[in-house]
């Protein structure tokens, strides 16, 4: 987990921010006399002409204000006049001045959601150490998740008001992550100067591009901006594409070229991706529990290697990109709403958008484009974050036991090359299998934030997401659950479970109608004694999750799972929230559904896509009250 400072300290940081005073005129060093307004006053209220004619009349632009000692700088920040900002910073203001309260221009940017100025003070060199007299420095005012946030900033938007200050909570949620990255990439440059055998992991990112390829400056925020629909085309050589066409599920990398807003990037490596489920319907073969045969569907899922044989070319910071095709998802919604729900509640989970591709010119359809979970997943959302991550590795097998330590190497997904360490995933199972049913509780804390996990199996409940990490299939008397990730923090050897896959979320709420495995454990209950049964139209046998001990143990958790429950149907998954998202991505995507449409004939109906979206809040209404 990223460590935030306590509520009150981010309360106080704030506060000596929202008095801005006017300060005294400013003496005159030339024959240009300043202006009537004092050059607070000309700030906060954006008459850029005053501030202009007190640069030129030399007045003291560092003057802090004599209420709360904010600097000019920091009260344009403050009250958003950002193109005052701009001309203060490029006119030599003292970057790293302070206010009463310790705080920097930097840290207001920050916190207030401005990136724009927060890139043009880290390119003059802001200072990103600086504390608060709380110590907070800018990157800590900004990594709380939204859900614990947002109270704070509901406090300082009702004392921000009297003086005129409205926030925009759209854009200060948006914007956010682009601060961190910000942030971050800012840190990990400065450290690396400091060692000269350490090679920065974003060298790639910062170095100053030819030409017009920004690709290579700008972050992966602008990828997973939720407020855009990008298109992305690809080229290869027809006859490897007819190679990927008639053995999809061999999964074999083709080269071929990535064109995105007028740049390329070539070679890169293209396959097909997917999962039993994903091919389902996609390929000849009659067995869907061994897909294979040759391409059936227009869209099927794909992945862009970027790295393409050992390149360390990046991709506005990515080294992959991964297009989930949603053929099982006629709303085209599941995916990016099921993870936009993680996130809002403080889950660390993939960012995800809708995307146009294109495939040697030919349109294919919509994709939701889905963050990679990779090593750069994990530095972006964790503090510590070169940490091991594993993919669908349980701590405990489904008799209550550790792994052999070989099972959890091999499902590493990070570190795998460097001398890989298990111990502490090892040690997690061990003390899982050791306790009492009295002690799992204590275990549990101790390897895991609660709230987090409370959030994690709030959200998966209300979205039934019963192909994930509570939904266990088993072989015989062997059991295991599937589509999820372990981040191990290795500082704080701690645990944080990563959702993955959401294409058959949503469809279950009502009732048992999952295609493929139609079952829909309850938080916390247990079915059959935990035998494994027999269910489904395929009779796949399954187990409760509860029969699984650490499950069972997060289940001891009562108080924190209703209070969480209770914040996602009063946030993220309220009518107000959800359904305005869903509303406007379905606005973002109307067009090209249109489109699809017209030239595919296995792609949906607008009516058909539609009426999928209205089914899609039906279900959300019915969670909301059952």
């Amino acid at each position: 987990m990223k460590i935030v400072p306590k509520k009150h300290s981010i309360v106080l940081l704030l506060m000596t921010l929202l008095f801005a005073g006017c300060g005294q005129k400013a003496e005159t060093i030339s024959n240009t006399y300043p202006p009537e307004i004092d050059i607070h006053s000309a700030a906060t209220t954006g008459d850029i002409a005053s501030v202009r004619q007190h640069i030129d009349a030399g007045s003291d632009l560092n003057e802090p204000d004599s209420t709360s000692g904010n600097t000019p700088l920091m009260n344009a920040i403050l009250f958003g006049q950002q193109e005052i900002g701009q001309l203060l910073i490029e006119n030599g203001v003292e970057l790293n001045a302070r206010s009463n309260d310790g705080s920097t221009a930097l840290i207001t940017a920050a916190f207030f959601g401005y990136p724009e100025m927060v890139e043009a003070l880290l390119q003059k060199g802001a200072d990103t150490t600086i504390q608060n007299n709380m110590g907070a420095t800018a990157l800590i005012s900004v990594q709380i998740p939204w859900v614990q946030a947002k109270p704070i900033y509901d406090f300082v938007g009702t004392m921000l008001q009297p003086i005129g200050v409205v926030l925009d909570y759209e854009r200060i949620q948006k914007n956010r992550p682009i601060v961190v990255a910000l942030l971050e990439a800012k840190a990990n440059t400065t450290a690396a100067s400091f060692s000269s055998s350490f090679v920065p992991e974003y060298e790639v990112e910062t170095k100053v591009p030819s030409g017009d390829e920004k690709y290579l400056s700008t972050k992966s925020d602008y990828i997973f901006d939720q407020d855009r629909l990008h298109t992305f085309e690809l080229d290869l050589p027809e006859a490897s594409l007819a190679a990927l066409d008639d053995d999809p599920t061999a999964e074999e990398y083709v080269e071929g070229s990535l064109t995105f807003e007028g740049e390329t990037i070539s070679p890169v490596g293209i396959r097909y991706k997917g999962s039993v489920g994903a091919w389902v319907g996609g390929t000849s073969g009659m067995n869907p529990f061994m897909p294979s045969g040759h391409k059936t569907r227009t869209k099927l899922s794909m992945k862009v290697k970027i790295n393409w044989n050992g390149s360390d070319t990046l991709f506005y910071g990515l080294k992959k990109l991964q297009f989930h095709s949603q053929n099982l998802d006629p709303s085209q919604m599941r995916d990016r709403l099921g993870y936009w729900l993680f996130r809002e509640m403080g889950v660390p989970a993939p960012r995800s958008v809708h995307a146009r591709l294109v495939i040697n010119g030919k349109f294919y359809g919509l994709y939701a484009l889905t963050e990679q979970i990779d090593g750069r997943f994990a530095r972006y959302h964790f503090e510590n974050g070169k940490g091991n991550l594993y993919k669908e590795i349980w701590p405990i097998n489904s008799s209550g036991q550790p792994h052999d330590p070989s099972a959890y190497l091999n499902q590493l997904k990070t570190n795998e090359d460097k001398d890989p360490n298990v111990d502490n995933m090892l040690a997690f199972g061990s003390e899982i299998a050791n306790a009492s049913e009295s002690e799992l509780s204590d275990v549990i804390s101790k390897r895991m934030d609660i709230s987090e996990i409370m959030a994690f199996a709030v959200v998966d409940r209300a979205i039934k997401n019963d192909d994930g990490p509570f939904h266990w299939y088993c072989g015989g008397v062997n059991c295991s659950n599937h589509n999820y990730y372990w981040y191990e923090d290795p500082v704080a050897q701690t645990f944080h479970l990563i959702p993955w896959d959401m294409d058959v979320s949503f469809q279950n709420i009502k009732g048992d109608k999952n295609p493929i495995t139609q079952i829909a454990d309850a938080w916390g209950k247990v079915r059959a004694d935990c035998d494994p049964f027999n269910h489904g139209p395929f009779n796949i046998p399954q187990r409760s999750a509860a029969c699984d001990k650490l499950t069972r143990g997060w289940s001891n958790f009562d108080k924190e799972y209703s209070e969480f429950r209770t914040q996602l149907l009063a946030g993220p998954l309220s009518v107000e929230q959800a359904d305005a998202r869903i509303d406007a991505w379905a606005d973002q995507i109307r067009k090209a559904t249109i489109e699809a449409a017209e030239i595919h004939s296995d792609a949906l109906s607008l009516r058909a896509w539609e009426q999928a979206v209205d089914q899609l809040k039906a279900q959300l209404a019915w969670t909301r009250i059952n």
